[in-house]
């Protein structure tokens, strides 16, 4: 035990990194030191700003430590540092817990950070930031410690283009750090993790939290030389800029309960984790993909769902002012997706008896029974349904409805809001347990946005048994109650479920955020490029689903619309190379097309099991290699984005146990395709080819 009366040294280190606390009269400085490369990622004392209301604005608190101190056994060795920091004008006083968790092998470094209340009175926060801290430029001297060669990459959201989470380009560079500042107000600084790296390598920080609302951050604070309370602009002389990361923070009021403690109250912060990666930006999102699946976020073995086929894009929905379709054009859709070789049928809005509502139309389609059994039994489909929470009706259960701070009911679009509160969550889950046990083997969970069209706040109403107003974490909690309350019963049922917070792609929780929890859900959706496919890709906004599968291996699901694609089926096996659950639509047999879509999926089907459960290695963004790791074989797609041919070389690495010997090549209709193999020594190799303009190559390897 150190009790920081005079200058202590304490330390924890194994083979990657070395991790060091040094304090003298309650001030401590925290060195994280990587030992590969001895570069340095933190030095400083630990970054504090809390702000406790909206006119107060943000303040930098100092922390006082009592003590730090090092356990160790045969697995690990742990730093814990116990300080405390007072808030506010009475002040209050909060304790805080670092425990730093290094084990014998392992290369990442673990931080569990807990604050507690010890004043008499309850605290309310508007936002905190806990963090280790480096400098990153000397108002002095300059650059320090070659921070000007390094970039800031965000994990997975690195080209989400045209999202609500866009910021406008692939990296951050350390002089847009220094010389323009952030926009803190935007979720520029808030992501799953971030890559600090110079393209041979660097350092990937991650936050870990399944059960409440939590995201990395990594910003930079600027301080006047002079006085190191005083927050001087970017382009203040004599400034020094730190960069600040890991730790814990909140982001939009989550977690929310780390911001009102009552008196002795305690909240511990979900695990921060720091890694050192080898190479590109690549390397940096597979570490981090490591890391979700030892948390156990990983594709199914043996993962093989149904290709959908989607009646919307030939029928149209209520939406775009199109007429309900009826069940003889329902039973023409089911046809072409048997014939087109699709394993699902797929009915978006217009089933039930007004969209939300979650209650089959009996009246115009017959017993859901009946319905269910036709498609099973006598086309050899699987049944799938939309699903929407927000609903077009005013003659609801009044408890359903999201009410404004006005006690009237929230309505945005032609859809009223719903409330996530407990009676809805349970009266949902009935009625989809309904559903279920009728033999529909699949629901999209979609329509779930918090604070509905407007995204702006939750249910007001002070009788729906919730905060006032509902929190975008109970939100949350209890659209997942619902999902549960549908696998306990019928877990052979797959669910897929949009953002719990907001439709699309956006800043509020992570990718893999309650997933794996018991009974949840089982995909992810693909980011809405199911409008304009083909434009999403050649435009590059689709190039984000590359990014996410380097990332994360929980499955995505995705329509995609098959008449906007070319001759040479391009969209086609882009969207089947990076989404694990496909769904198709688009097409009659009228179409020149219809029969290309058709040879397409069955050359699929017979590939299918590297697209939906192989291990996607993609070599860069235009070739995707899929590997069955027990077996040595693998599918390897190549793609051509431009209007004229391209010679293209793809180097295969050796360590993928994959021979050169036996190697198919074929466009995206089966069309033979010729290339040549180079043998490089150590089992790697080369394919060279030439690619058409706006098509796709399809390699079996093994």
């Amino acid at each position: 035990m150190s009790d920081l009366n005079g200058e202590k040294v304490l330390k924890i280190e194994n083979p990657y990194w070395e991790f060091s606390t040094a304090g003298e009269g309650g001030r401590v400085i925290f060195r994280l030191r990587d030992k590969s490369r001895g570069r340095i990622y933190a030095d400083g004392g630990y970054f504090c700003r809390i702000k406790l209301d909206e006119a107060a604005g943000k303040k930098t608190c100092a922390i006082t430590y009592d003590s730090v101190s090092i356990d160790a056994d045969e697995d690990a060795e742990v730093l814990t540092a116990r300080g405390s920091l007072k808030v506010g004008p009475m002040p209050h006083v909060i304790e805080l817990e670092q425990r730093y968790v290094l084990k014998r092998q392992s290369r990442w470094l673990e931080e569990y950070l807990t604050i507690k209340n010890d004043t008499d009175a309850g605290i309310v926060m508007k936002e905190l930031q806990f963090a280790l801290k480096k400098k990153l430029y000397d108002g002095s001297t300059g650059w320090v410690d070659g921070n000007d060669g390094y970039t800031l990459t965000s994990v997975p959201s690195r080209q989400y283009r045209s999202h609500r989470i866009d910021r406008k380009r692939d990296f951050i560079g350390a002089k847009d750090i220094v010389y323009t500042g952030w926009d803190t107000e935007v979720p520029g600084f808030c992501e799953e993790g971030w890559l600090w790296g110079n393209g041979e390598g660097g350092l990937l920080t991650c936050k870990y939290n399944q059960t409440e609302m939590e995201y990395a951050r990594f910003e930079s604070v600027v301080e006047s030389i002079a006085d190191l309370d005083f927050q001087a602009g970017p382009n203040r002389a004599l400034c020094n800029t730190y960069l600040v990361f890991g730790g814990a923070s909140t982001y939009k009021g989550e977690p929310g309960r780390a911001l009102a403690l009552e008196k002795g109250q305690s909240y511990a912060f979900g695990v921060s984790k720091y890694a050192v990666y080898d190479g590109d930006w690549q390397k940096g999102y597979r570490l981090y993909r490591e890391h979700l699946e030892e948390m156990g976020h990983v594709t199914p073995e043996g993962f093989d769902p149904p290709i959908h086929w989607n009646e919307l894009y030939n029928l149209g929905w209520f939406a775009e002012g199109r007429e309900r379709y009826t069940k003889e054009q329902l039973m023409e859709e089911v046809g072409l997706a048997r014939d087109v070789g699709a394993e699902s049928f797929y009915m978006d809005p217009g089933w039930d008896i007004y969209p939300g509502s979650t209650i089959w139309d009996e009246k115009c389609f017959g017993p859901l029974g009946e319905f269910s059994k036709t498609i099973h039994e006598k086309y050899s489909l699987k049944l799938a349904l939309h699903l929407m929470q927000s609903f077009l009706s005013d003659n609801e259960d009044e408890l359903f409805y999201s009410l404004d701070q006005d006690g009237n009911r929230k309505k945005h679009w032609l859809l009223y809001d719903f409330c996530a509160n407990g009676h809805w969550a349970d009266e949902k889950g009935r009625r989809l347990n309904a559903l279920a046990d009728q033999w529909v083997d699949f629901f999209m969970v979609d329509f779930d946005e918090y604070g509905g069209s407007a995204r702006d706040d939750g249910c007001h109403c002070p009788n729906h048994g919730h905060e006032v107003p509902l929190t975008r974490q109970s939100h949350a909690e209890n659209i997942l109650k619902v999902i549960q309350s549908v696998k306990r019963k019928h877990p052979e049922v797959l669910i897929e479920a949009h953002d719990r917070i907001e439709g699309g792609t956006t800043g509020y929780h992570a990718m893999y955020f309650q997933h794996n929890l018991p009974f949840s859900f089982d995909e992810n959706w693909g980011f809405e490029y199911m409008w304009n496919p083909m434009l999403d890709l050649l435009s590059g906004r689709a190039v984000s689903l590359y990014g996410y599968n380097l990332a994360c291996s929980i499955p995505l699901y995705l329509h995609i619309n098959e008449g906007v694609d070319n001759v040479n089926m391009l969209e086609f096996w882009w969207y089947a190379s990076v989404v694990r659950h496909i769904g198709i639509g688009g097409l009659t047999k009228a179409d020149s097309q219809y029969d290309r879509l058709k040879r397409a999926v069955g050359l699929y089907k017979g590939l299918k099991p590297y697209f939906t459960a192989g291990r996607f290695e993609g070599i860069d963004p235009m070739s995707h290699l899929h590997l069955n790791e027990k077996e040595h074989q693998g599918v390897l797609t190549c793609y051509n984005l431009n209007g004229s041919e391209e010679k293209r070389i793809v180097r295969v690495s050796g360590g993928y146990g994959l021979s050169p010997d036996h190697v198919t090549a074929s466009d995206g209709l089966g069309g033979s395709i010729d290339f040549e193999i180079n043998r490089l020594g150590n089992g790697d190799f080369e394919i060279a080819l030439e690619i058409q303009s706006l098509s796709p190559v399809i390699f079996v390897i093994g």
